[in-house]
């Protein structure tokens, strides 16, 4: 059986194509709006749409993060004294 020829090939390969382009896009540090994950952003997974909370809003949650992480590691460390 002869491989596809023609417009189906194409079609085809198409996300394969995109897959490349994208990646080197990410090797460049140009990644996409839309692949860029800011703190807060909630995704729906089915149709993709995006919810972001405002730059003071990003900037509290990432804030309130850090300080979360920082009394894990103090707990943490307190218990293996």
């Amino acid at each position: 059986r002869a491989p596809p020829t023609g417009i189906g090939q194409r079609v085809a390969h198409a996300p394969l194509e995109h897959l490349v382009a994208l990646l080197d896009l990410l090797r460049q540090g140009k990644a996409p709006d839309i692949n860029r994950v800011r703190p807060g952003d909630v995704v729906d997974e089915i149709t993709g749409a995006r919810d972001r909370l405002d730059a003071g809003g990003q900037a509290a949650l990432a804030r309130d993060a850090r300080l979360a992480l920082q009394r894990m590691i103090e707990i943490s460390e307190a218990a293996s004294v």
